[in-house]
């Protein structure tokens, strides 16, 4: 980034994740030069969801047409863009609309032969860019042992992106997408692409909220209807808070809804196939 800049001969950029800091250089080069910038957000969600500052500076602008998974569109305090973006096209996440099975009367099945399966987020190593990320690897596995001490038949999916975990339990390996039908409940403890894939599902979800990700109100309250949700205070005995977890679940008689969710993923027009939504735009 110089005033003695090099005057570009496209007439386009079109761009991923903006987190990276190399296509945010070449997104400020281009939006200096005045020329079109088309930035494409990714994890099968609107990215408005998120109130974190990293999506203010990153996915949701440094760009002039933004492209977006959903029709609705919320804001937060944190998440606004530091530069104005004239467009916003709608796209629909192909995966979510695959996994999608709508129910309004999603309930606890647990018996002694239910299958479990712990979708864990990835470790972060030396990657710690921003608030509301993650914990410290160490911190994070300390956690992990909790759930899998915690519940029976208890299978953990490894995260493709990450180094494997330490503890002795089963694994699954395959995309979850292919193997997420083959269990009964559905655990969580962090907001990413796999956790909105379990929630499109008919499958109860017991959500562990241990402070990570910072949703917007609106769709916090859409994730609270739709899991069963308990609150981790790292101030008290972390282990039985755990254990008392699994206990009243195996009791709970609440109704889950996941109807509100495809509003957030999937357009009416079903435009799932990127090329196509970037050509109308060109």
């Amino acid at each position: 980034v110089t005033n003695r800049q090099k005057i570009v001969g496209n007439k386009w950029l079109i761009v991923g994740t903006r987190v990276d800091l190399q296509n945010r250089k070449l997104s400020l080069e281009y939006l200096q030069q005045e020329k079109e910038v088309i930035g494409i957000t990714h994890g099968e969600i609107g990215n408005t969801v998120f109130d974190e500052p990293l999506f203010g500076y990153a996915e949701l602008g440094l760009c002039s047409t933004l492209v977006d998974y959903g029709e609705k569109r919320i804001s937060g305090s944190f998440n606004q863009s530091l530069n104005r973006v004239d467009n916003v096209c709608a796209r629909s996440s192909r995966t979510v609309r695959e996994v999608y099975k709508s129910s309004d009367c999603i309930r606890n099945t647990n018996g002694p032969n239910t299958r479990f399966l712990y979708i864990p987020t990835a470790y972060v190593e030396n990657y710690q860019y921003a608030p509301y990320r993650a914990l410290e690897d160490d911190a994070y596995r300390r956690w992990q042992s909790y759930i899998i001490s915690g519940g029976n038949n208890l299978t953990l999916k490894s995260h493709p992106k990450s180094i494997a975990p330490v503890f002795d339990v089963n694994r699954e390996e395959r995309w979850l997408e292919n193997c997420i039908n083959d269990y009964d409940v559905l655990i969580l403890d962090y907001y990413s692409t796999a956790a909105t894939l379990a929630l499109v599902t008919d499958k109860p979800v017991i959500f562990f909220d241990i402070g990570l990700r910072r949703l917007c109100p609106e769709y916090k309250d859409i994730v609270r209807a739709r899991c069963y949700c308990k609150e981790i205070d790292f101030m008290f005995d972390v282990n039985s808070q755990v254990r008392e977890t699994f206990s009243e679940f195996s009791k709970c008689e609440q109704v889950w809804s996941n109807k509100n969710l495809p509003q957030y993923a999937i357009t009416t027009d079903h435009s799932d196939d990127l090329l196509t939504v970037l050509r109308k735009i060109i």
